[in-house]
């Protein structure tokens, strides 16, 4: 019961696929207004669907702008579809990963469409936090990812507030800082 209105909420439901390591192999979940990240990657487990190992992530595929983000475990997955645009190819999946220590060094930024800033970035409280530095007008090197506000994109005037690219310095670079923004959301 709502203790603000008096009135008892009720519990929405959406059957929707769960991609598990790729799009071939994939099951169909009942998915409520109730669950959260965690309390689905244990279904899957009670289920037999995943292993019971710490180390599963359920991650948004955000295909309209490439990107692809963990859940953090206190997330409602149907918060998350809910803020999908209609027409968007979207998808849920889950990925088999270890966990990696937060990483910190120098990143490019870009901070603008077609303007990049270096910036000495660091994981912590679960958030990417950077100190800034002088602006490039192209990404420095071809080794680009991108992070993106949770929020729907129409919500955001401009694109570049929804989503943001990042420039490492070689693919190793890139992998590391990945893997540790994704490990994030669960050493906090």
């Amino acid at each position: 019961m709502n203790s603000v209105t008096g009135r008892i909420q009720t519990v929405k439901t959406l059957n929707t696929r769960i991609y598990i390591d790729d799009a071939n192999n994939h099951r169909v979940v009942q998915l409520t207004n109730l669950l959260t990240s965690a309390m689905v990657i244990q279904s899957l487990k009670k289920k037999g669907v995943l292993d019971h190992s710490n180390d599963w992530t359920l991650f948004e595929i955000a295909n309209s702008h490439c990107v692809e983000r963990p859940l953090r475990e206190w997330e409602i997955v149907l918060d998350i579809i809910s803020a999908w645009e209609p027409d968007d190819n979207n998808a849920l999946l889950t990925i088999f990963q270890k966990m990696v220590q937060p990483m910190h060094g120098w990143l490019t930024i870009e901070y603008k469409k077609g303007k990049w800033q270096k910036r000495y970035c660091f994981i912590k409280d679960n958030a990417i936090h950077h100190a800034k530095d002088k602006p490039l007008k192209i990404s420095p090197t071809a080794f680009v990812f991108a992070i993106r506000a949770q929020d729907r994109a129409s919500i955001f005037e401009k694109e570049g507030d929804y989503i943001r690219f990042i420039a490492t310095e070689d693919q190793e670079e890139m992998k590391n800082w990945v893997l540790s923004i994704r490990c994030s959301k669960v050493n906090n």
